[in-house]
């Protein structure tokens, strides 16, 4: 378990499981990974798409996280146009949702 994200480490794969692509694993799901979730849907014609969209996303979640951190440390500091305080807004409340 990650201590800073509370969830399983690591790059997360989609590995396969008869013939379909839909597990999500931490780690190689060939040799030493970590069984993390099976993206799974009524119909079966989603499992796929769900589980490349869950690793994309979590692969992403930190630097994201992080970038969002930073722009956010620079509009405290240096300020920003009244132009855009809808879309800081947008961004603090975001960032606030993934930290809690």
């Amino acid at each position: 378990m990650d201590s800073k994200t509370q969830r399983t480490a690591g790059t997360w794969k989609v590995g396969s499981f008869k013939g379909r692509r839909t597990q999500i694993w931490s780690g190689n799901p060939d040799t030493n990974g970590i069984h993390v979730a099976e993206a799974t849907d009524h119909s079966g014609l989603h499992g796929e798409r769900n589980a490349a969209f869950i690793v994309r996303a979590c692969n992403a979640h930190d630097e994201l996280v992080a970038a969002l951190r930073s722009a956010v440390a620079v509009w405290d500091k240096v300020g920003y146009p009244v132009s855009v305080a809808k879309e800081v807004d947008s961004v603090r409340a975001t960032l606030s949702k993934v930290q809690s």
